[in-house]
């Protein structure tokens, strides 16, 4: 496929494959040939065009959860997400407005997901250990408490044995 200078946009949807996309470059434009190198370095600069920082709507995100804009922090929170896809602190505001509504399942899944990426977060596994309880995940929810207890210099909890012996 060839490429031509000045239409960087244009290269990237062609690059892309799009449905829509020309099947050449309009006769108007100056047409100097480009090699693939310049299409990935036209989409690379393309995909930085957007923010990537979440901190800002993460602050925001906390900060409507806190006046009870429920819908807004979770709008606020996502948009983080979409940001940056890995950011642990979006992802507990995310769990604790599950939490609020009560969806255990949800919270737990945006738990999980943060204690991969911050395994050393007390907090996390606290709440992590509360939500697996509720869905009812006892190993799982026994194990999160176990890393909490691990984290915050307690001892470990006596396996409860709950079967009856005679």
């Amino acid at each position: 496929m060839r490429v031509y200078k000045g239409l960087r946009l244009l290269a990237a949807v062609l690059a892309v494959g799009g449905a829509d996309a020309p099947a050449q470059a309009p006769s108007v434009v100056k047409q100097t040939p480009v090699d693939q190198r310049e299409v990935a370095r036209a989409q690379e600069l393309e995909a930085r065009k957007l923010p990537k920082k979440a901190a800002p709507k993460v602050k925001a995100a906390r900060a409507y959860e806190a006046t009870g804009d429920l819908q807004a922090s979770r709008t606020a929170a996502s948009e983080a997400l979409a940001r940056e896809g890995n950011n642990v602190e979006a992802m507990q505001v995310l769990a604790r407005l599950a939490v609020r509504e009560e969806n255990w399942g949800e919270a737990a899944a945006h738990l999980r997901r943060a204690a991969q990426l911050d395994p050393n977060n007390a907090a996390t596994q606290l709440a992590l250990g509360q939500a697996l309880g509720k869905i009812g995940d006892q190993e799982g929810s026994d194990a999160a408490y176990a890393a909490y207890r691990s984290l915050q210099g307690m001892k470990p909890m006596p396996k409860s044995n709950t079967a009856i012996t005679r």
